[in-house]
């Protein structure tokens, strides 16, 4: 518990209830790990049956977006082998703690609490036993794999570097060696880069979250500056209408 409290995957401990308004604490429990005389500790977010917390996520939709949820079967992986023929190469990759890569939306942290030792926990990050990580993971891995098969789409509020992109040539001292480096990663890891035009006022919420690992000072004074311009956007918009 210490190390994942270290790493930031478990908030806690706390001597009383951190969401006086409202917690909700599912018991622990254990599985047999594989090859391992070892057991995971597992939340069991599938207690009680019919008010859980995985009863409240729905097994056919991600996102608002239909997703059907399944995992590779022997047979899928004899399909693969006979389409690509004799000589293909098969590989597995297993990531570790691949569920704990997708963080906990921080509005939830309420819904995924637990005790031990007559303190309370909460996970930061997605752990085994949540259904929504399972859809989580699958998406992204789709999402890779649809990437390294059909390009990847780059969409630019900047006509220049939507053009630099797509020709893999600009005279310009700045993006040339962009372009340059753009260019040996796509060679390298074969994939493909589609550049569309986006336009600044779509942009707004990319914008937002670039600069949001910047020191706060900088941060705030960056959002203050795009609530002034939304709001002078707006303001002149009535004008107009009017």
């Amino acid at each position: 518990m210490s190390s994942e409290i270290s790493l930031g995957r478990v908030a806690g401990p706390f001597n009383v209830s951190p969401f006086p308004d409202g917690f909700l604490v599912s018991p622990l429990n254990t599985v047999a790990k594989r090859d391992s005389n070892e057991r995971r500790v597992i939340v069991d977010l599938r207690w009680p049956c019919g008010s859980s917390v995985n009863d409240g996520i729905s097994l056919g939709s991600f996102l608002g977006e239909l997703l059907e949820l399944s995992y590779p079967t022997t047979d899928a992986i004899v399909s693969a082998i006979i389409s690509f023929s004799q000589g293909c190469i098969l590989y597995k990759q297993d990531p570790r703690k691949a569920y704990q890569q997708f963080p906990v939306e921080p509005h939830d942290y309420h819904s995924v609490g637990y005790t031990w030792n007559s303190q309370f926990y909460f996970d930061t990050v997605s752990t085994i036993g949540l259904r929504l990580a399972a859809m989580a993971c699958q998406r992204s891995t789709l999402a890779v794999t649809w990437i390294f098969n059909l390009g990847l789409p780059v969409q630019c509020d900047n006509e220049v570097a939507v053009t630099a992109l797509n020709s893999g040539q600009r005279r310009n001292a700045f993006l040339n060696p962009c372009l340059h480096k753009v260019c040996f990663l796509v060679a390298k890891h074969n994939f493909e880069i589609r550049a569309v035009h986006l336009s600044g006022v779509l942009n707004g919420e990319a914008e937002v979250l670039l600069c949001w690992n910047m020191p706060l000072h900088v941060r705030k004074r960056f959002l203050q500056c795009v609530t002034r311009d939304a709001s002078l956007k707006f303001q002149c918009h009535l004008a107009s209408s009017s």
